[in-house]
């Protein structure tokens, strides 16, 4: 007999509320040559939950069949035969109780009323089962014209996109039209959208524009709608569609788009004012000190009288110093930190004058106009459209200057890398300085003298007060006392380095400078002198470096400790540190990896030693100048190879930093095992390869080791299963090193054990099989060396075969026949999971129907795949 796969029991309670069947709203007017979609939903209905359903088409006092979903092939009258043949004419199901009907490429010839009938399945009639629908399809009559936008607009002035859009008026239809824009390869964004009511709908990032009467929309006779941006913005700059849909009004005040076309009104590009704003300063004679000083800003834009102007006149006493605002004009002709000495005034449109009275050499340095445009916007506001700012000029007034003389000499050269330096900067034949102070500056060059003030590098110096400044390269030598600046008398000034570097060799020189009292007290420059230059250089030798590898322990078997040492001996080189790195080559070949590293500054970094229960295993240290030591714990066969070190040796720059001058590698030293490495097999036993569910399966796992268990060995044992639907994943059951086993979600539930018969028997239990329990077992032993009372290093793993273990389906056992259950006759049961029917009624007392003798075909027979039992159950398979 075979086996029964599902039992199902059937009752039947509640009673029917009246059945709902609904289509749309009529008239539903479409346009000819579009996809016509009619929709049918049916609800509060008994019986199955999919329902079918049955299209006519009332037409000329005829009735005509069109589709249905239950008789699909005699249902159909002939006249829409073909166009159902050919797929024109489509019922498709979108749920249980919803169906859309679909014509496509819809003619006039299609206007009628569409009924929507449902088929009975409820216990007593109650409702409507049909639904009525008029379908109206009138010409396709939209026509969209485009009127070619500008090509080109100037920011803030107006922009007009005019589109020409029409319909047959006698359809009742209605008309909007949406204005886009889509900037480069951008998604497309919409505007502004008029109609179908004639309301104003801006897009989103518009909605602003249009509430601060930046946009209007014109509607003129013969269709023509113009949609006008008062103040044309850089963000319009794109490519313009118009968008013309044609609507109709549905049900409850519900607008329903039955047509649209779309024209292109061309690109638009955006001048912005800020690639048209030009400023400029005119350069200025020099000026003498005591006179009045006369500067004018021009301004130019191609717009320049509708826009508002602010402007600042700036003023720095450097070409590379920030500058500072010395007297601001508003758009509205207001002046801001004006003084009795400086002015400034309109002089005529663009043109804007800066005065400054009875100079001094304060007023001498660097003066520029900045200058910000404005655009005012239908609303009223302001919105900033550019700003730029004039090239500086330099504004020099003279004064009798101070006159001396700039001598430069050495007072110790240096003959090799390491030596120190000193220089002395003489300052002779003063006159006009009176009060003045004496400042200087150091800088360092190439070439001859006269390369000094086109490629020079600030060393440092002494300004008129005493402070000391250095230069970026040289602030570190500084701080670290590496670089002395000072004034040994009132005109002699020191350089000095107490070591040089290879880097510091070249033409040096010092710049004295003269420092006034101005008129308001503060102090002025008041002349320059720079000397002559001096070479440094030196014959440099070539640094040579040197490495050595030794081992200090090598380890006689898996567990040992491997040491070695690097010596690291550098000539031609001061002041130098090293940086290691240790790497291996392994025996077999392949590629170098790289293990642990010590950086010039002793920081330590795991490279590529990243094994997770072994990140303590490695250590290297310094234990002298230039001498390292490395040691591994616990060394296994897997870290043999050949190792070496990667030394470099660093000098300080002068920036305080370290620069890499010279590195070599070690010779190669091994890392062998006098002895072989353990080895092991394992095996797998099952008690019996075939049970059936609910019994227990019994297995042994045997440890076979080549040398004998250690005295500090430990093994985990695991039992895995593979699935045989899904052969490439293994499930791990139980597992179990020390203490107690680690079981697996399934073995929890049903009950796995693991007993250790002996030091390397194992046995396991799974109880209660199930037909999931089906597959193939496999054990896995993993060997763990024990270091030290905390800490064990992984060892060798060696899997067993599998073997298979089938677990057989007990039907009798899990198929139990309920009683006192009312008997339903299923016609349609023919699925395993019977999952509907059309009819229901109660069958008389029987006994067990023969398979052979059941009929197929007969609405009222039943079909292969059910049995009767009694009058209290059925079984379907």
């Amino acid at each position: 007999m075979t086996p029964f796969t599902y039992l199902f029991l059937f009752l039947m309670f509640g009673s029917s509320q009246g059945r709902v069947v609904t289509v749309p709203f009529s008239p539903l007017v479409r346009v000819a040559g579009q996809t016509v979609s009619i929709r049918c939903d049916v609800i509060k209905y008994e019986g199955p939950q999919e329902q079918d359903f049955e299209w006519e088409v009332l037409k000329g006092g005829q009735t005509l069949r069109l589709i249905s979903t239950f008789e699909k092939n005699t249902f159909t009258n002939t006249v829409y035969k073909d166009r159902i043949r050919s797929g024109a004419i489509q019922l498709v199901r979108l749920d249980d109780n919803v169906v859309e009907l679909r014509i496509a490429n819809a003619s006039v010839a299609d206007d009628a009323i569409y009924r929507c009938t449902t088929l009975s399945t409820d216990s007593s009639i109650s409702g409507n089962y049909f639904a009525d629908v008029e379908l109206k399809v009138i010409g396709d009559n939209l026509k969209v014209s485009p009127v070619a936008a500008p090509a080109v607009v100037l920011e803030g002035s107006e922009l007009q996109l005019r589109c020409n859009a029409s319909r047959d008026l006698s359809d009742r239809t209605y008309l909007s039209v949406t204005w886009s824009i889509q900037r480069g390869t951008s998604p497309s964004e919409d505007i502004v959208t008029f109609g179908p009511d004639s309301v104003l709908k801006p897009g989103p990032t518009f909605a602003q524009r249009y509430a601060n009467g930046g946009m209007r929309i014109d509607v003129r006779e013969g269709g023509a709608f113009i949609l006008t941006l008062t103040e044309s913005l850089p963000s319009d700059q794109g490519t313009y569609t118009c968008r013309a849909q044609q609507w109709v009004l549905e049900g409850k005040n519900s607008w329903q788009s039955i047509m649209g076309r779309s024209v292109e009104l061309g690109e638009v590009k955006v001048t912005a004012i800020r690639k048209n704003l030009k400023v400029s300063v005119e350069k200025p004679t020099l000026v003498s000190m005591g006179d009045d000083m006369r500067l004018n800003c021009s301004i130019s834009a191609d717009n320049l009288p509708s826009l508002g102007l602010e402007l600042d006149w700036l003023v720095s006493f450097t070409a590379s110093a920030s500058p500072s605002t010395l007297v601001q004009m508003s758009r509205d002709g207001i002046v801001q930190n004006a003084s009795r000495s400086v002015g400034l005034t309109r002089v005529k449109p663009g043109l804007f004058g800066l005065l400054v009275h009875d100079v001094d050499q304060s007023s001498s340095g660097f003066y520029s106009c900045k200058v910000r445009a404005w655009i005012r916007q239908s609303s009223g506001l302001w919105y900033p459209a550019a700003e730029k700012v004039s090239d500086p000029v330099e504004v020099q007034v003279s004064l009798p200057a101070p006159e001396f003389k700039v001598n430069l000499s050495s007072a110790v050269i240096p003959q090799n890398t390491g030596d120190p330096m000193e220089l002395d900067c003489h300052v002779t034949d003063v006159s006009h300085l009176g009060e003045g102070r004496l400042a200087v500056t150091w800088q360092r060059g190439g070439g001859t003298p006269g390369d000094l003030p086109a490629s020079s590098q600030l060393i440092g110096g002494l300004d008129h007060h005493g402070d000391l400044s250095a230069g970026d390269a040289y602030q570190q030598l500084v701080k670290d006392g590496q670089l002395v600046l000072s004034k040994v008398k009132p005109d002699t000034f020191k350089l000095r380095f107490l070591q040089m570097s290879a880097a510091g060799m070249g033409l040096y020189s010092c710049t004295v400078s003269a420092w006034t009292h101005s008129r308001d007290g503060s102090w002025q420059k008041a002349g320059e002198v720079r000397s002559s230059g001096i070479t440094i250089s030196w014959a440099s030798r070539k640094p040579d470096l040197a490495v050595k590898a030794m081992v200090l322990r090598n380890p006689s078997s898996p567990g040992g400790t491997f040491e070695m040492s690097c010596q690291a001996t550098v000539q031609n080189l001061q002041g130098e540190e090293f940086s290691i790195l240790i790497q291996k080559t392994p025996v077999a070949g392949g590629n170098t990896q790289k293990i642990i590293s010590l950086s010039e500054n002793s920081i330590l970094k795991l490279e590529g030693w990243s094994q997770p229960d072994r990140l303590d295993d490695v250590i290297l240290q310094k234990v002298g100048q230039g001498n390292f030591q490395f040691r591994m714990s616990g060394a296994q066969p897997s870290d043999g190879g050949a190792y070496f070190c990667d030394v470099a040796a660093w000098t300080r720059e002068s920036r305080g930093g370290w620069s890499r001058t010279i590195s070599a590698e070690s010779n190669r030293v091994s890392l062998a095992f006098s002895g072989p490495g353990p080895t092991a097999n394992v095996s797998i036993r099952l008690d019996s390869r075939s049970l059936y569910t609910g019994d227990s399966a019994t297995m042994v796992c045997g440890l076979t080791a080549q040398d004998g268990p250690a005295n500090n060995n430990q093994y985990e044992v695991q039992l895995y299963r593979t699935s045989t639907s899904d052969p490439d994943h293994s499930d791990l059951l139980i597992s179990k090193r020390q203490g107690l086993p680690n079981k697996s979600q399934r073995c929890e539930m049903k009950g796995c054990e693991m007993y250790q018969i002996n030091p390397w028997t194992y046995r396991f239990s799974v109880h209660n099989l199930q037909h999931s329990d089906s597959g193939e077992y496999h054990c896995k032993v993993t060997s763990w060396l024990q270091n030290s009372p905390l800490t064990s290093t992984k060892g060798y793993e060696v899997v067993s075969e599998k073997v298979l273990l089938s677990v057989k389906f007990s039907v009798w056992k899990s198929v139990q026949v309920p009683s006192a259950l009312r008997l339903w006759h299923l016609p349609g049961c023919w699925s395993p999971l019977c999952p509907h029917w059309v009819h229901l009624r109660p069958l008389p007392p029987a006994r067990w129907h023969p398979f052979s003798k059941q009929t197929d075909g007969h609405r009222d027979g039943l079909r292969p795949g059910v049995l009767i039992y009694d009058e209290t159950s059925v079984l379907c398979f």
